[in-house]
């Protein structure tokens, strides 16, 4: 009860509307507050993380993005710098590798040299990626028909199959059970 007095205090207050209101202007997304996001957005490829370090919710990037063009295109290559620098790291764990250290001595706190380990599971991916042989081959063949019977508000579906009679004869009758008449036999001989 008190939960929901207070709620009706909060929304009909006119004074309480235009604070949160003058809140929310204060907190504009500036072009500061935009180089911000496009810089942890580069970093981080997260565009939520990337709108709370601007101070600014999704939404309010999503529509900028849509009304500035110029805002679209840094957003734009923000996302492949990116998506470059996680293609840069794939490249190197798949194919150049990357150097483990190999300890050893005494106490087995001694580095005595190291190793280069390739990462077989990110080299196949990108061998799929720039070889169309080592793709995965998958063909699909798919005939789906179906459709929505729409009645007027005023007759029932078995009214209106009645009145117009079924125009589709290639499946079973949907109010037919499939299954064989009781006496009858599945076996084939």
């Amino acid at each position: 009860m008190f939960g929901q007095e207070v709620d009706k205090k909060i929304v009909h207050n006119p004074e309480w509307r235009e604070a949160i209101a003058a809140t929310l202007r204060a907190h504009k997304f500036d072009e500061d507050a935009m180089g911000r996001f496009l810089a942890v957005y580069a970093r981080t490829g997260r565009k939520q993380h990337s709108a709370q370090a601007a101070g600014v919710c999704v939404q309010t990037v999503n529509n900028h993005i849509k009304e500035d063009k110029n805002f679209a295109l840094a957003t734009a290559e923000a996302i492949d710098h990116f998506r470059d620098k996680i293609m840069e790291a794939v490249y190197e764990q798949a194919v150049t590798g990357i150097l483990e250290p190999i300890f050893g001595g005494k106490f087995k706190d001694v580095q005595v040299g190291a190793k280069r380990v390739l990462a077989p599971n990110l080299l196949a991916l990108e061998a799929k990626r720039v070889n169309p042989a080592y793709r995965d081959k998958t063909t699909v063949d798919m005939n789906v028909t179906g459709g929505v019977l729409l009645v007027p508000a005023a007759m029932t579906p078995d009214e209106w199959e009645k009145k117009f009679g079924r125009k589709d004869n290639d499946g079973p009758d949907p109010g037919r059970s499939l299954e064989a008449p009781t006496g009858e036999s599945d076996d084939i001989s």
